[in-house]
């Protein structure tokens, strides 16, 4: 998974997750730098223990889990146990779109290099509201890794087709950027995305970034959310 700070292209998915330029998927790229707390917009969300295990946010919709070693064993080796280890109903088109063979791995490969990064790599987006059912592997999001030297972090989103335009994608990154405040290092939110991808952007408006410039590419707009702005 992963976002670099450094240009992106359609052709990165095994280390960011970007959108088609239909805007269906929707790149947004999230750069989160130091300090303090709390959650964005009226959400409401519950963390569960920090342990990577059991490490989960609930919103009014969604359960995001955090991805574990195994999660990822099992992405690239046996897709089979993934719906028994999220204790949910996985699509049989699953993975979501811009999610390959080599984003599967880098999400392998960096859990086995980073035992500690519990909850900044991926997460898995459950829909709860399924009468009768488990719940339903909608699409997944999440970070390129732990903080940096100078506090950076980035994250993602990738949802199911036919769970595009429902206000999933908005709902679980609220979710993931709360979660991410709640460490003292950060104190402000960077997004990136093209300039054609409207989806994206409402994306990153409704979780309270604004427009402030060019990204770090030709086409790239980029999005702010100050700590001082962040509202619970």
């Amino acid at each position: 998974m992963g976002l670099g700070g450094d240009a992106k292209s359609k052709s990165q998915v095994g280390q960011t997750f970007l959108s088609d330029r239909s805007g269906q998927t929707g790149m947004f790229v999230l750069q989160l730098l130091c300090s303090d707390v709390n959650s964005v917009n009226n959400i409401k969300k519950e963390s569960k223990p920090s342990n990577l295990e059991h490490l989960q946010l609930s919103t009014l919709r969604l359960t995001v889990i955090a991805g574990t070693l195994a999660h990822a064993e099992a992405e690239v080796h046996n897709r089979p146990l993934l719906p028994h280890l999220l204790n949910a109903i996985v699509p049989d088109n699953w993975p979501p779109p811009l999610n390959d063979d080599a984003s599967m791995r880098w999400f392998l490969r960096y859990l086995q290099e980073n035992p500690d990064a519990g909850g900044w790599s991926m997460w898995y987006i459950l829909l709860q509201d399924v009468p009768g059912k488990k719940p339903l592997l909608i699409g997944n999001g999440g970070f390129k890794g732990k903080p940096t030297a100078d506090g950076t972090v980035e994250v993602g989103y990738s949802v199911m087709e036919n769970h595009q335009r429902q206000g999933y994608a908005t709902e679980a990154m609220s979710a993931l950027i709360d979660w991410a405040f709640t460490h003292p290092e950060v104190t402000r939110v960077i997004a990136e995305t093209l300039t054609d991808l409207t989806p994206s952007i409402k994306v990153m408006e409704r979780n309270g970034l604004r427009f402030i410039g060019k990204g770090s590419e030709e086409g790239v707009i980029r999005y702010e959310l100050l700590r001082n702005n962040f509202k619970s």
